[in-house]
C-alpha cells in the first residue's frame, strides 16, 4: 500500500522548502539565529536605548528584507525547482529584496517627516516591492492574496471609472506608490509591528512546544482524561486540539502536529477515516478561536478596537467554548449512535503518570497567563519569558533536556512560521494603502447596508457571505486583517456592538477552513487519515456547523461576550448550552435514540429557539426538546440493550497507543 499518509504529508511539507547541505545548510541556519536574536534583542528594548536607537519604520523594512530574501532562498518557484540548490534567477530576486528594503531602512529616521510623494527612483523601488511581495506571496499561500492585493493598486488608480458606490477620486501612480512606499498605511505599515514583534513571539513559543514535545504531554492528558469514555480518542482529539491549538497560531500546524497521534487511534477505535480527519481538522481549527492567542488575532484585535488584550480574551472565551461543546456533543452522540466504546483503561496513561513524567510542561503555560493576565506584561514580553521557562523545564529531566540541533530547529521552523504571516500581511499592506486612500471599505459598508435594507438579520447574512469568501485560502491574521478594515465597519453601523462585529467576522473567516473547495485544515487531515478530501471536508462542515451560529447568538445575545451581570449571562448560557445540544443532535440524527426526519426537525427548530434570546422562545425549544425525548425513550431503552452486546473497540488500540 505505500508509505502512510501521514509520512507522505510529512514528507509534501518538508519538499515545500530547499533542503541545503554542508556550508550552505549553515550559512542558512546562521542567518535564522541572526534572525532570531535580531528580533529578541528589539522586542526586549536592547534597540531602543540612547546608545543604539531603531526607528519602528526601520525596524519593520529590516525584517520584512531579511524575510523576502530569505522567501526567495529557501522556497523553490516551482514544484520543478531544484530543492538542493539554489538556481541563479533568485540571486537578483535576493539582492533587490534587501536593496527596496534597505532603503527604507536608512532613510527610516527621515521618510516619515515629509508627505508621501515618491520621486522617480522612489517610485521605482516602490514597483520592485510590490513585485517581489506578489512572487513571495505566491510560492507562500498561492494567489488568492496576489490577486486581490494587484485589484486593490488598480482600484485606487482607476476607481473613477468604476460603477455606483465602488466609484472614487482617483490618484496618480507617483501618488499610489508613495502610499504604498513610504507611508504608514502602506507595505511597512504601523500593523507590521504587531506581526513581527507578538506573533513572533508566540510562533517561537510554539516552536520550542514542538521540538521539547510538551504537545505530547498535552495529548497524553487529554487521553487520560477522557480516553476510557464512549468515542474517547474523539474527544481526546478535541480536548488536545484546544489546548495545542490555544497557542500555535495556524489550524494547519494544529493538524499536522496532534493529528499524527490522534487520527490513527480514532481509525483503531473504530471511527471512519474521512470522520477521524474531519474531527481533528474541526477542533484544529477551533484553536484559532480559543484565546489566548486566537491565531494572533487577538492582539490585532485589541488594536483595532482600541482595548485592551485581556478583553478581547474575556470575549472570546464563551463563543470558543459553545463551539467546543458543539463538536464534543456530535461526537459523543456519534459513539453512542454506533456503539463505539472508549479505549481500554489499561492501556492509557494515567493523570497521575502523565503529570509525573511532564507536569513541568504546564508551567510555561502558568509563566505566560501570570505575565499576561497578572503582572499586566505586554504579550509579546510575556511570550518570551514564558518560551525562557519552557527551555529551562525542559533540563528538569536528562531525556528532555534541549540539544542544540532542537534549538535550531525551532528557529528554523519560527522562521517558516514568519514567512507566510509577514508577507502576505505586508502584501496587505497595499490593500490597506488602497482602502485609506479611497475610502472604499467605508463604501463598501455603505453598501452592505443598502443591500440589507437598513435590517439587522440581512445584513449578518450578507457579512457573513462576504467574510467567507474574502477569507478563503488566507492564513487566520491576514484574513482578519481584511474583514476587520472592509466588513466589520457594515456591522456596526446598525448598532452591533464593536467586538461583537469583529468576532463575527473572525469567526465567518475561519469557515473555510473547514469548508471545501479550500478547505486546508481538511486537506491535512483527510491526507493523515488516508481519506478523500471532498467527503473528509464535508463530514467537517457538518461537525463545525455550530461555528455558523455562535457569530449570530453573540450578535443578538451580546451577554455571551461575558458583558453584563451575572444573573444576565447565566440566563443567556444555560439556553444557549441546550441549544448546543439540540443542534447537534439534530445533526447526527440522534437524541437518546436513532431520529427520524419529523424528530430532527423539531430537535434543529428547539436548537434555534433556545439560542435566540428571549424567554418565550427558550421555553418553546424547552417543550420541544422534553417532546422528543419523551418519544424517543421506549426506543432508547431497546437500544441500550442490544449496545450491551456488541462493541467496535479494535483491540489494536493497546499496541498503537503503547507503540
Amino acid at each position: 500500500m505505500g508509505e502512510p499518509a501521514s509520512v507522505r504529508q510529512e514528507k509534501a511539507e518538508v519538499s515545500r522548502y530547499r533542503q541545503f547541505k554542508g556550508v550552505p545548510a549553515q550559512i542558512i541556519a546562521l542567518l535564522g539565529v541572526g534572525y532570531i536574536v535580531y528580533e529578541i534583542l528589539y522586542i526586549l528594548g536592547y534597540l531602543s536605548t540612547e546608545k543604539i536607537f531603531l526607528y519602528p519604520f526601520g525596524f519593520r523594512s529590516s525584517i520584512l528584507g531579511l524575510l523576502l530574501a530569505y522567501t526567495f532562498l529557501v522556497v523553490p518557484a516551482t514544484e520543478k525547482a531544484p530543492r538542493d540548490r539554489l538556481p541563479w534567477y533568485e540571486i537578483p530576486l535576493i539582492l533587490a529584496s534587501l536593496v527596496v528594503c534597505g532603503y527604507i531602512f536608512v532613510n527610516s529616521a527621515t521618510i516619515l517627516d515629509h508627505p508621501p510623494w515618491a520621486n522617480r527612483a522612489e517610485e521605482v523601488l516602490a514597483v520592485v516591492t510590490i513585485l517581489l511581495l506578489i512572487e513571495a506571496a505566491r510560492r507562500m499561500v498561492g494567489m488568492a492574496i496576489p490577486l486581490i492585493a494587484v485589484f486593490f493598486f488598480l482600484y485606487a488608480l482607476y476607481c473613477n471609472y468604476f460603477p455606483g458606490i465602488l466609484t472614487g477620486r482617483g490618484y496618480s501612480l507617483d501618488r499610489v506608490l508613495g502610499v504604498m512606499y513610504l507611508s504608514q498605511d502602506g507595505v511597512f505599515g504601523s500593523l507590521l509591528t504587531i506581526v513581527l514583534v507578538i506573533i513572533f513571539s508566540f510562533i517561537l513559543f510554539a516552536a520550542f512546544l514542538r521540538v521539547t514535545k510538551a504537545g505530547n504531554t498535552f495529548t497524553d492528558f487529554a487521553f487520560a482524561l477522557v480516553g476510557s469514555m464512549k468515542g474517547g480518542p474523539a474527544k481526546a482529539a478535541i480536548i488536545a486540539s484546544g489546548f495545542f491549538g490555544m497557542i500555535s497560531g495556524s489550524a494547519v500546524a494544529n493538524v499536522a502536529a496532534i493529528g499524527s497521534v490522534t487520527i490513527p487511534l480514532m481509525k483503531k477505535a473504530g471511527y471512519k477515516p474521512y470522520y477521524a480527519g474531519a474531527i481533528e481538522a474541526v477542533g484544529s481549527t477551533g484553536g484559532q478561536l480559543m484565546p489566548p492567542v486566537m491565531g494572533a488575532a487577538a492582539f490585532i484585535m485589541a488594536d483595532f478596537l482600541g482595548i485592551s488584550y485581556a478583553k478581547v480574551c474575556i470575549a472570546a472565551a464563551l463563543p470558543a467554548i459553545l463551539y467546543y461543546m458543539g463538536l464534543y456533543v456530535m461526537v459523543h452522540l456519534e459513539a453512542v449512535k454506533t456503539g463505539l466504546t472508549g479505549m481500554p483503561r489499561q492501556s492509557l496513561p494515567t493523570i497521575k503518570s502523565v503529570l509525573k513524567r511532564g507536569w513541568w510542561h504546564f508551567l510555561p503555560l502558568g509563566v505566560l497567563v501570570y505575565y499576561l493576565g497578572v503582572a499586566n506584561y505586554s504579550a509579546e514580553v510575556s511570550a518570551l519569558y514564558a518560551t525562557a521557562a519552557l527551555i529551562v523545564v525542559s533540563f528538569f529531566r536528562k531525556e528532555t533536556r534541549l540539544k542544540l540541533g532542537q534549538v535550531l530547529a525551532a528557529f528554523e521552523s519560527t522562521v517558516q512560521g514568519m514567512l507566510d504571516i509577514v508577507i502576505t500581511c505586508a502584501l496587505i499592506g497595499v490593500i490597506m494603502g488602497s482602502l485609506s486612500m479611497t475610502g472604499m471599505g467605508l463604501s463598501l459598508a455603505n453598501g452592505l447596508v443598502t443591500l440589507s435594507g437598513g435590517h439587522l438579520a440581512p445584513l449578518l447574512v450578507l457579512a457573513a457571505g462576504a467574510s467567507y469568501i474574502l477569507g478563503m485560502g488566507m492564513p487566520t491574521t491576514p484574513c482578519y486583517i481584511l474583514l476587520a478594515t472592509m466588513v466589520a465597519p457594515a456591522l456596526t453601523q446598525l448598532g452591533v456592538k464593536p467586538i461583537a462585529a469583529h468576532l463575527f467576522v473572525f469567526y465567518f473567516g475561519m469557515v473555510s477552513m473547514i469548508t471545501p473547495p479550500v478547505a486546508p485544515a481538511a486537506i491535512i487531515a483527510a491526507g493523515m487519515a488516508g481519506a478523500p478530501i471532498w467527503k473528509t471536508g464535508y463530514q467537517a462542515m457538518r461537525l463545525g456547523i455550530i461555528i455558523l451560529i455562535i457569530p449570530f447568538m453573540f450578535v443578538y445575545e451580546p451577554v455571551l461576550l461575558l458583558e453584563g451581570q451575572i444573573w444576565e449571562i447565566m440566563l443567556a448560557v444555560i439556553p444557549s448550552l441546550i441549544g448546543v445540544v439540540c443542534l447537534g443532535a439534530a445533526v447526527e440524527g440522534f437524541l437518546l435514540a436513532s431520529a427520524n426526519w419529523v424528530q430532527r426537525i423539531l430537535l434543529a427548530t428547539a436548537a434555534l429557539m433556545l439560542i435566540y434570546p428571549g424567554l418565550k422562545t427558550g421555553i418553546i425549544g424547552i417543550c420541544l426538546l422534553g417532546a422528543v425525548s419523551v418519544w424517543q425513550w421506549p426506543a432508547r431503552q431497546l437500544k441500550s440493550g442490544k449496545a450491551l452486546e456488541s462493541t467496535h473497540m479494535d483491540k489494536s488500540v493497546i499496541t498503537e497507543w503503547e507503540g
